[in-house]
């Protein structure tokens, strides 16, 4: 996992807020967004929390809408503050998607054992780039919520 402060994925993850805080009705509220090199941004999608039993992490949503409108992810890039699950890893790694770029600040109020999560050297060794950016998203007012809590990236 590389740790990374290049400010060109702070635009990124601030797209990502900037759909959750206007898409996520959940009290974690996240949003993911795949990137094309040559087209820029391509799709985005926030997490589900429809009932207790239907709920989607952003990764999810984001592969599933992809394929329901018919786009390969191979080669893309995926821009989302919360870190894969073991899921989302699965899926990213058969949607053939190039690499993940989560906020380390999200993860750190989201889950406080994030960094043992399985799903990041599982990446790693099916050659997907990992990349946890860490810093401030934007100085303006950008409000999300992590488990009912408000949190300006």
């Amino acid at each position: 996992m590389e740790y990374d402060t290049n400010i060109l994925h702070a635009a990124y993850l601030k797209h990502a807020y900037v759909h959750a805080q206007a898409h996520s009705t959940c009290d974690s509220q996240c949003s993911s967004i795949l990137l094309g090199s040559m087209s820029g941004i391509v799709l985005a999608a926030e997490n589900i929390c429809s009932s207790s039993w239907y709920r989607t992490t952003p990764i999810q949503t984001l592969i599933y809408r992809a394929c329901q409108r018919g786009l390969s992810c191979y080669g893309m890039d995926v821009y989302c503050p919360m870190a894969p699950t073991d899921i989302d890893a699965i899926a990213i790694r058969e949607s053939g998607i190039r690499s993940i770029t989560f906020h380390k600040e999200y993860m750190d109020q989201f889950d406080f054992n994030w960094e043992t999560y399985r799903s990041i050297p599982f990446l790693e060794v099916n050659n997907v780039i990992v990349r946890c950016w860490t810093g401030k998203v934007t100085k303006k007012d950008l409000n999300i919520k992590i488990h009912g809590k408000a949190f300006q990236p």
